[in-house]
Order: C-alpha cells, then structure tokens, then sequence
C-alpha cells in the first residue's frame, strides 16, 4: 500500500515522503496513529504543495540558524561556581546554567539546542557545541572558574 508520511518516522523517513509498506502495517498502525495518509490523488497533490511550503520554511530556518550561528562565531561566557578543592566544584554546570548564561548576555537559545556530553565538574574552559539547526551549528567557548576570582 502507498502511503504518505504525516511527520518524520526514524523507521520510515521523513515528512511528506510517499513510501510503499505492507498493508496491515499502514492499516493497523500508521493510518489510525496519524502518522501516514493512504496515497490518492487528492492526498498527493496536498502533499506536493505542503512540499513547496516546507523547502521555503526549511530555507527561512537556515538562513535564520546561520544568522545566530555568525553573531556566536567568537562567543566566551565566564559561569562562576563554588569550589570545594583543587578544581572540584560543588554539583556541576548543566545546560540549565549555559542558558541563564547566555540569557545575561542577550542570547535567547532554547535548552534542546546545546549538544553537552555530561555536565562540567571541574573548573576550566570547555568548549559547547549549539545545534541550531539539522544543517547549521555553532561552537561557543564556556569558562568555568572560582567564585571568589572573577567579581
């Protein structure tokens, strides 16, 4: 059976991809969850249409992510901690705290986009990769130092 994918479906593909799978499993599964719509004429026009949307959307979002990406190119932000000894700091830095960071300094990002391993448990400079979009990131360079150093 022909199908046309509703939204992005890791199995499957992405959004709007017309794809041929077993009928039960469009049937039983994909149709009624509103992940995929049977394939008639009527259902492929719309979906060549909302394609010419979604390019000039998805173009719209790149051009946007470049922009943030070109004003974060030779970004630093300092996040001052408590130290228990030698470089050990009490907790750690998450995303929680790059955002507030990046929030003082007139960067509004969402906590999704920062790409961290594991949170910062030492001081030093660490460097955070932002994913701003499928196609477009930016590395920005965060230090982690003592309280009392910086005022």
């Amino acid at each position: 059976m022909k199908i046309i994918l509703q939204r992005d479906y890791p199995q499957l593909g992405t959004a709007l991809d017309v794809l041929t799978v077993k009928d039960g499993f469009a049937r039983n599964f994909l149709i009624p969850e509103g992940i995929a719509l049977p394939a008639t004429k009527g259902n492929l026009a719309h979906a060549e249409e909302m394609k010419k949307y979604s390019a000039k959307r998805t173009e719209r979002a790149v051009t946007a992510a470049q922009e943030i990406a070109n004003k974060l190119a030779d970004y630093s932000c300092t996040i001052k901690v408590k130290v228990k000894q030698g470089e050990d700091i009490y907790g750690s830095v998450g995303v929680a705290d790059l955002v507030d960071a990046l929030a003082k300094d007139g960067h509004s990002v969402e906590k999704n986009i920062i790409v961290l391993a594991e949170p910062f448990k030492k001081l030093g400079v660490y460097d955070v990769t932002l994913k701003l979009h499928k196609t477009v990131s930016a590395t920005i360079k965060v230090w982690v130092v003592k309280e009392d150093i910086i005022d």
